[in-house]
C-alpha cells in the first residue's frame, strides 16, 4: 500500500495543468495540444549552452543533453495497444551557437561545512548520451491499482547538429481501442488515480491477485 502511495505521488508531480491545453473530449481519440511558450538559449562558457522554457523541467538523464519538456499522465484499459497520431505541427529552428550541456550523475551525499547532509551531490557525466529522436513520446510506466498507466512527454526543443529544432506548436491524437468505459470503483487509490489522468474514462481496473 506504501508503495503505491508513493508511486501515484510521484507520477502526480509530473502533471502541469497550465502546460498543456485539453481540446473538448471526443470519445476516442483524445486529442491533446501544446503551444510552446518562448525558447532561451544560454552562453555557460566552455561552449556549452543550456536550453529553457518557463514553466517546462529539463530532463536529467546523465550524459544526455538537459532539455525542457513537459508530460501528462494517461489510464491505459487492460489489453489494448495505444497508438499516438500527429494531427498538426508548427516548427522552426535556430541556431545553436554551442553544446547543449548534459545532465550530471550523481555522485553520494553533499555535506554543508558542519558535516551536515544538505541534498545529492554530482560530477559531469562519464557517457554521452543522444538526445531524444522524437518530440513526443508514449511510456508505459507501471500499474496502480490495477490500472495500467502511460505518460506522453512533449519535448519542445531539440539539437539537430548545430540547430536547434523548436515545435511551437502541436496537436496529436491518441487512439485507444474499444468503447470507454469507467465502471464506479470504490477504492480511494484509483480515485486518485481517476483525478491524476487526463482520460479518467478509460480507467478499468484489472483484477488482483490473491495470493496466499
Amino acid at each position: 500500500m506504501k508503495h503505491a502511495w508513493l508511486a501515484l505521488a510521484a507520477l502526480s508531480l509530473l502533471l502541469a495543468p497550465h502546460q498543456i491545453n485539453l481540446l473538448p473530449r471526443t470519445e476516442h481519440p483524445l486529442v491533446l495540444e501544446w503551444t510552446t511558450p518562448p525558447v532561451t538559449v544560454h552562453r555557460l562558457g566552455d561552449g556549452l549552452v543550456a536550453v529553457d522554457v518557463v514553466g517546462y523541467e529539463k530532463t536529467t538523464i546523465p550524459g544526455q543533453p538537459q532539455l525542457p519538456f513537459t508530460s501528462t499522465l494517461i489510464a491505459i484499459p487492460p489489453g489494448v495497444s495505444p497508438e499516438l497520431r500527429l494531427l498538426a505541427i508548427e516548427e522552426s529552428y535556430i541556431p545553436l551557437p554551442g553544446r547543449v550541456v548534459a545532465a550530471p550523475q550523481p555522485s553520494g551525499i553533499l555535506y554543508d561545512g558542519e558535516g551536515r547532509p544538505i541534498g545529492g551531490d554530482f560530477t559531469p557525466a562519464t557517457e554521452t548520451k543522444p538526445p531524444p529522436s522524437t518530440h513526443i513520446t508514449l511510456e508505459e510506466i507501471g500499474i496502480v491499482r490495477g490500472v495500467r498507466l502511460a505518460r506522453i512527454s512533449f519535448y519542445p526543443a531539440v539539437p539537430q547538429g548545430a540547430r536547434l529544432r523548436v515545435i511551437r506548436h502541436i496537436k496529436v491524437a491518441l487512439a485507444i481501442p474499444g468503447s470507454p468505459q469507467s465502471p464506479q470503483v470504490t477504492d480511494p487509490l484509483v480515485e486518485r488515480v481517476r483525478e491524476a489522468v487526463r482520460n479518467p474514462w478509460h480507467i478499468v481496473p484489472s483484477p488482483v491477485k490473491q495470493t496466499g
